[in-house]
C-alpha cells in the first residue's frame, strides 16, 4: 500500500485540500477521496448523481457545474425556493435572464413527488447507495426489511441514518414535493365465478360442478351445457336449446 501511495495524487485538484485514502465498498478495493464538505469537486459529482437519481432530464454537465458554483450543492437544494430562483441565479453570475434559464428552472418545476427510494438516493449520502435506499425506503414506509449483508457502518447506526434521512424527507415536502412511500402488499383474492350449468348424466361431471360450487338447473336456464366429450349423445338437447357445449376436460382447464 505504501508503494502505490506514491503514484497517487495528495492534493485535491478542485480545492487544493488533503486527499485520503479509504476502504472502498469491498475489501480489496479503495477510493481516493477529497473530505472537504465544501470541495466544488465532491459537490459537483454528488449534485451530478442527485440529479441522475431524480430523472431531472435537460440538465446537462455544464448545467450541472454552474448551479455548483452558484451555490446548488444537493438534490433539496434544487427545490428550495430561496436558493433555487430566477434573481439568485443570475446574481450568481453563472447564468442570464433568458429561455436558457427559463428551460431549466422548468425541468426541475415538472418534479412533484418522489417515489421515497429515489429521494434517498438523491441525497448521496455516505455509504447510502441504491440498495440501502431501498431498505431505508421500507423502513421509514413501516414495512419488514432485512439490513443482512449491509456494511456495519450502516447497521450500527441505522437509527441515526433513517432520522437524518426523514429529516430531509421532511424538507422536501416542505418545498412541495411530494414523498411516495412503498405500500404494504394487498393479497388478490381468486374471483368465485358461480355459473348455472346443465350436465350430462355422470359423476365424474358432477363432483367437479359441486367443488365448483355451480348450480344445476334445467337445461333452458344454464349458461352452457356439460359432457365427458363433444361425441355425447346427450348434447342433442343443447344444440336443440341453442346452449353452448363444453367437455369437462375443457371446463377443467379454464375453471379448475
Amino acid at each position: 500500500m505504501t508503494e502505490l501511495k506514491n503514484f497517487f495524487p495528495t492534493i485535491c485538484p478542485a480545492c487544493g485540500h488533503k486527499l485520503v485514502i479509504e476502504l472502498g465498498d469491498k475489501s480489496d478495493s479503495y477510493k481516493l477521496m477529497c473530505k472537504n464538505p465544501d470541495c466544488s469537486g465532491s459537490n459537483l459529482k454528488k449534485l451530478q448523481k442527485g440529479i441522475i437519481a431524480l430523472d431531472i432530464k435537460g440538465l446537462g454537465p455544464k448545467v450541472i457545474e454552474n448551479l455548483v458554483d452558484a451555490g446548488i450543492n444537493s438534490s433539496l437544494d434544487l427545490f428550495d425556493p430561496q436558493k433555487f430562483n430566477e434573481k439568485v441565479l443570475i446574481s450568481s453570475g453563472q447564468f442570464r435572464k433568458g429561455r436558457a434559464l427559463e428551460k431549466i428552472i422548468n425541468s426541475v418545476s415538472l418534479t412533484k413527488s418522489l417515489p421515497i427510494d429515489k429521494a434517498i438516493l438523491s441525497l448521496q449520502l455516505p455509504d447510502v447507495g441504491k440498495t440501502v435506499s431501498e431498505k431505508i425506503g421500507l423502513l421509514i414506509s413501516g414495512l419488514p426489511v432485512d439490513f443482512t449483508g449491509l456494511p456495519y457502518s450502516i447497521r450500527d447506526n441505522i437509527d441515526e441514518i433513517k432520522n437524518n434521512i426523514v429529516e430531509s424527507l421532511n424538507k422536501f415536502e416542505s418545498f412541495g414535493i411530494k414523498i411516495i412511500k412503498h405500500q404494504p402488499k394487498q393479497e388478490v383474492k381468486a374471483k368465485t365465478v358461480t355459473k348455472n350449468v346443465t350436465i350430462e348424466n355422470n359423476s365424474e361431471i358432477k363432483d367437479f360442478v359441486e367443488k365448483l360450487n355451480w348450480n344445476i338447473v334445467p337445461i333452458e336456464n344454464c349458461d352452457f351445457f356439460i359432457c365427458i366429450d363433444d361425441k355425447s349423445d346427450s348434447i342433442n338437447e343443447a344444440i336443440k336449446n341453442d346452449k353452448k357445449i363444453m367437455t369437462l376436460k375443457k371446463v377443467k382447464l379454464i375453471f379448475g
